[in-house]
């Protein structure tokens, strides 16, 4: 029928338009990213060329070592917390049962 294909065509159109779009918005998108990887490559490049300059490279023991220390404070900070979690727990059961106390000696009182 006509209008069938009236409406085939004018989907086929719709289609062809937004891939036309999609197609511009594609490489505006691609050419942006380009641009600024080509940025980050410059800036990367120029902080390599400053900090070769002016700062002499860390060796890899005061690396190490700077591992290990951050390795012992990490582990020190969890068994903090453990002891702080240990601490609280008591805290509440020893309330808990003081608690408990005081109700059984004002029940007695009564």
């Amino acid at each position: 029928s006509v209008s069938g294909r009236v409406m085939a065509d004018g989907k086929a159109q719709i289609l062809g338009e937004v891939a036309t779009i999609l197609a511009e918005f594609e490489a505006r998108f691609t050419a942006k990213l380009s641009n600024m990887q080509e940025d980050l490559d410059e800036r990367l490049a120029h902080l390599g060329r400053e900090a070769s300059s002016t700062k002499p490279v860390v060796s890899d023991v005061r690396c190490a070592a700077l591992d290990s220390i951050e390795e012992d404070l990490n582990q020190l900070k969890d068994e903090l917390d453990e002891a702080r979690s240990l601490l609280s727990n008591e805290k509440e059961k020893d309330f808990s049962e003081a608690t408990g106390t005081i109700s059984m000696v004002l029940h007695r009182l009564r």
